[in-house]
């Protein structure tokens, strides 16, 4: 075969070292950046004087020194009339009660708000204390009856109908669904942080 049938080799460019180097440095500084600062869409609201910012799942915000996560924004929260009793009730406290019943229909959305509400509650230096009405678990036994002034309690239930009420010491919190539940959940913490006062 002759010589000016076969292919000559092209030479090689320069233009794809550079492609492939850019590449390279926008994966590394895509990975820092997430690294660094961690996923953020850029959701954020003011409310109150506090700027929230949405951190994919949840909310964030930094109140007295304390960062507070929530699932719900303020807006979608602060719709939900609760006593105006229970904010003093639960505000500077040590430690808080939480309960319910053991075979509630909602147990599992339950344990989930006490879970969430105890992460918020412990970076402000507060233990939620999380039980039963029933003996004979591992957890403690904890009613309304036990509750007081500086240890209240906060007893979570299934209910047909969403809302907080108050029994002495005691907030029951009822909800028809576990999203409800959650978002009660929330409106218990922005009136804990003072949230709910209008500045």
């Amino acid at each position: 075969m002759s010589r000016e049938y076969l292919r000559k080799a092209a030479p090689k460019s320069k233009k794809n070292w550079w492609a492939f180097g850019f590449l390279i440095f926008m994966v590394i500084g895509m990975s820092s950046g997430f690294v660094f600062f961690g996923f953020n869409d850029g959701s954020k609201i003011i409310y109150n004087g506090h700027k929230f910012l949405y951190k994919g799942d949840h909310w964030e915000a930094k109140v007295n020194g304390v960062v507070a996560a929530t699932t719900y924004a303020p807006e979608q929260v602060m719709g939900t009339e609760v006593p105006q009793e229970l904010a003093p009730l639960l505000q500077n406290k040590v430690q808080i009660d939480a309960t319910s019943d053991v075979n509630d229909s909602m147990k599992d959305w339950i344990s989930l708000a006490q879970y969430q509400m105890g992460l918020t509650l412990a970076a402000g230096s507060v233990y939620l204390r999380e039980g039963f009405l029933q003996n004979g678990t591992s957890f403690p036994q904890i009613s309304c009856e036990d509750a007081s002034s500086f240890v209240p309690v906060i007893y979570f239930e299934s209910s047909n109908e969403t809302k907080a009420s108050l029994e002495g010491n005691c907030v029951i919190v009822e909800a028809r669904s576990g999203q409800e539940m959650i978002l009660l959940k929330d409106r218990l913490l922005y009136a804990m942080l003072g949230l709910d006062k209008q500045k």
